[in-house]
């Protein structure tokens, strides 16, 4: 697959997502781990992976999917409520962990409400995710044991 910087990229609809910001490659085989898109809307960045793609020419890529419909993954966002499975109240996201060199989310911290204690949860533990809201699908006392 070749993606090249400043190429144009457009949801599955053809809407205009951005442009090509920066291509990550993966450093054992060379192949491209990442794409970074500039939307032009300052600090709103997206990062996509080759298996986002249906289809990329040199001055355009083409992605699965649309932006403005829901998608199955949501991301972890700082200041929202985190609930474990039975709905308990945790505490709130205060501190987003994410890849150095993807930037991807790989966990988040969280200072819970009835402790002084913080818990770095994974984001494999997320069940579903809300500008607002997070709800794992564990315990709080399976966070505690693991």
């Amino acid at each position: 697959m070749e993606i090249e910087y400043g190429a144009k990229v457009v949801d599955k609809n053809r809407k205009v997502v951005g442009v090509v910001d920066k291509v990550l490659l993966d450093k054992w085989s060379g192949e491209i781990a990442k794409f970074k898109v500039n939307t032009g809307k300052g600090e709103t960045d997206l990062l996509f992976s080759p298996d986002d793609v249906l289809e990329a020419a040199p001055h355009e890529v083409k992605l699965k999917i649309a932006l403005d419909e829901p998608q199955p993954q949501m991301g972890v966002e700082y200041g929202a409520e985190v609930v474990d499975k039975n709905g308990r109240l945790l505490g709130k996201v205060d501190y987003i962990v994410s890849d150095a060199w993807t930037g991807e989310s790989s966990g988040f911290k969280v200072s819970l409400a009835k402790s002084k204690t913080d818990l770095i949860i994974s984001t494999e533990h997320v069940v579903e995710a809300t500008p607002a809201r997070v709800r794992l699908g564990v315990t709080l006392e399976e966070l505690e044991s693991a």
